[in-house]
């Protein structure tokens, strides 16, 4: 591969026109834009919030945001550049050793989401030959989990470079890749143009860390569609043993390129759903979009999604078109995977709330947007919620983290629907047994590695017991979620291995 030359300046394209030139002020670590004079004239608003091409200001050069996401550059540019994922292969698996912002997006050329272009661009040598996942994947997780101390073996260079290729232009920071895709299951680089029978997916790959977090987001995807979200058909794609997470690109009609702008890009400094509904109106979107936005957001609160911040929501705008409303994605079960912490506080608040969300809170807040039938939307989105355990054991999700994830829904959904959900954990007494001991602060759990942690307080001592996960027993008490085994069996699991 050819090496990438020092490059301080970028030409942006969109839809074979030129938008304008992106230059970099290395003293100051800050980019900075100028329109082409023949795009304001006639040319798309692309960034028609922050940078209209009506604005006088927009005339003149103007320079980029220091602060995260933007990293020095335009907001309606950061989007092009890739996230924690995309740094990261940038770093260990970089053309060189170190690249400026500029050089990456020389680098992601053609190949961003969304529609804008950069020129002069790297070459990358991508061609339209299938794509081996297992062996990406094999890579991928040795990055993740080892980071900059990876050592990457000479046989991998070929694939070092493809993972570089599809894995850099697509944001979040769980290892993932663009790939096509056709009904053969034949799978193809989706950086390059491919015949019509392909379509354009991102690939979220399964990580070593937790295990079932492609099938969790599955069940979630099918609650969304339950809930008559509006969401890009999304499925499993099994490989040598291990679930991905396979999603039709949003901003993609076949081989058309849509222009995309995250909400981050469309309007720096959003931090709650309100601006985010005066985003919407001030794109003039209808009132079903708003509607869509609504049920999106009443889901993320009944289904603990915290993580909706504002990259994880889009607008889109196609050729010749208006401004319209992406369809929802990154719809799951919020989890840091780094300390595998459960996350209450959400990233954007309802009524000034960032944590306990009411179900008045809602409907109080579609008063106010102009939401109507809210009390019915409300409805059918908390019974799509309560679909998670059946949706969860269909893919094959443990029940450690379906009794986990339905204990965090009772915290959020209204009362009313607890009945609908499978978690009833069982009330434990204390108790005097037949031997006569006594018996109280009776606790049993899953841990993460599936054994049973059995402890209690005998005779005033703190006794505890660990049934291991290998045991056909352990396996047996799991299969429902032990936090909902009945009274006598859990007093039994006490008599046997607490106070013999």
């Amino acid at each position: 591969m050819a090496n990438i030359k020092s490059i301080n300046m970028v030409k942006v394209t969109l839809w074979d026109r030129t938008v304008g030139f992106l230059y970099w002020d290395a003293r100051r670590d800050i980019g900075l834009f100028s329109y082409d004079k023949a795009f304001l004239e006639n040319g798309y608003e692309v960034s028609p919030l922050d940078h209209p091409l009506t604005e006088p200001a927009s005339r003149l050069t103007f320079w980029g945001l220091k602060e995260k996401p933007y990293n020095g550059l335009p907001p309606f540019l950061a989007d092009s550049l890739p996230d924690d994922w995309g740094n990261l292969i940038f770093q260990v698996a970089g053309p060189k050793a170190s690249m400026t912002k500029l050089e990456r997006l020389s680098y992601i050329g053609k190949r961003g989401m969304g529609a804008l272009e950069f020129s002069p661009a790297s070459p990358v040598g991508i061609k339209d030959e299938d794509v081996e996942i297992a062996a990406l994947k094999e890579l991928a997780d040795r990055i993740y989990k080892e980071r900059s101390a990876v050592v990457i073996k000479p046989e991998e260079e070929l694939t070092k470079e493809r993972l570089r290729a599809i894995g850099t232009s697509v944001g979040g920071r769980m290892p993932k890749a663009i790939i096509a895709i056709n009904d053969k299951r034949e799978i193809r680089s989706g950086q390059v143009r491919n015949p019509d029978e392909f379509r354009y997916c991102i690939l979220k790959f399964q990580t070593p860390d937790h295990p079932y977090s492609c099938r969790i987001e599955m069940a979630y995807y099918r609650m969304a569609k339950k809930a008559d979200i509006r969401i890009s058909h999304s499925e499993i794609l099994p490989v040598a043993g291990e679930y991905h997470f396979l999603t039709d690109r949003f901003d993609r009609i076949g081989n058309e390129k849509l222009h995309s702008q995250t909400l981050a890009a469309m309007a720096p400094g959003v931090t709650s759903y309100e601006e985010f509904f005066t985003v919407c109106r001030r794109l003039n979107l209808p009132y079903l979009q708003l509607e869509q936005l609504f049920k999106r957001m009443v889901f993320n609160v009944f289904a603990c999604n915290t993580d909706d911040h504002i990259k994880n929501h889009s607008f889109l705008l196609r050729q010749g078109g208006k401004w319209e409303l992406s369809t929802a994605y990154d719809l799951t079960f919020t989890l840091d995977l780094s300390d595998l912490a459960i996350h209450h506080t959400r990233c954007l608040s309802v009524r000034d709330k960032f944590y306990g969300i009411t179900e008045e809170d809602l409907l109080d807040f579609a008063r106010e947007q102009g939401i109507k039938d809210a009390g019915k939307i409300i409805d059918k989105v908390a019974k799509a919620v309560c679909s998670f355990d059946a949706f969860a054991r269909e893919e094959g999700v443990s029940s450690y983290w379906i009794e986990t994830i339905e204990r965090e829904l009772t915290k959020v959904l209204p009362e009313r629907y607890h009945d609908l959900l499978h978690y009833h954990e069982t009330v434990i007494p204390d108790y005097t047994d037949e031997s006569g001991h006594s018996v109280s602060n009776v606790q049993i759990e899953e841990t993460i590695s599936h054994d049973i942690k059995l402890s209690a307080v005998i005779d005033g001592r703190s006794v505890r017991h660990i049934l291991g996960h290998k045991k056909e027993e352990t396996k047996k008490l799991l299969e429902n979620g032990c936090k909902t085994l009945p009274l006598e069996v859990i007093q039994a699991l006490v008599k046997e291995y607490l106070t013999r």
